[in-house]
């Protein structure tokens, strides 16, 4: 069983790593939540493949496109093994096609409610360990 102070730690850490998916700073975000649970993302490829992708829609919106591409050929093709991950991923890559991805029917990717929807995920994950 956990120690009290040792609650009151996760859930500082558990916060910060909301704050930063809600910001758009997955990376981050994967990083505290290695510290705080090593194998939560090995074990949910999906809640992992929505981290990365918010990192991937921070670069296009950004005006990063090189460095989204290559992002996506490093982190993300791997997911386009699975079936699953293929139309996502296709919706992500389309992105790169417009100047403005705002105006781009696929806007809802990089919209607040989108990463609400992933810290959602990713907290109620970290809770259910």
């Amino acid at each position: 069983m956990k120690q009290p102070a040792n609650c009151l730690e996760d859930m500082e850490m558990r916060k910060r790593i909301l704050h930063f998916a809600l910001e758009g700073n997955a990376l981050k975000a994967i990083e505290l939540t290695e510290e705080l649970a090593q194998d939560l993302l090995e074990k949910n490829k999906d809640l992992h493949f929505d981290l990365l992708s918010l990192h991937f829609v921070e670069l296009v919106c950004s005006r990063k496109c090189t460095e989204a591409l290559e992002f996506a050929q490093t982190k993300l093709t791997p997911f386009g093994k699975v079936q699953k991950y293929v139309e996502k991923l296709e919706d992500f890559m389309a992105l790169l096609a417009y100047e403005e991805p705002e105006k781009s029917p696929m806007f809802h990717l990089l919209s607040l409610e989108y990463r609400q929807h992933v810290a959602d995920n990713l907290n109620r994950a970290i809770l259910g360990l």
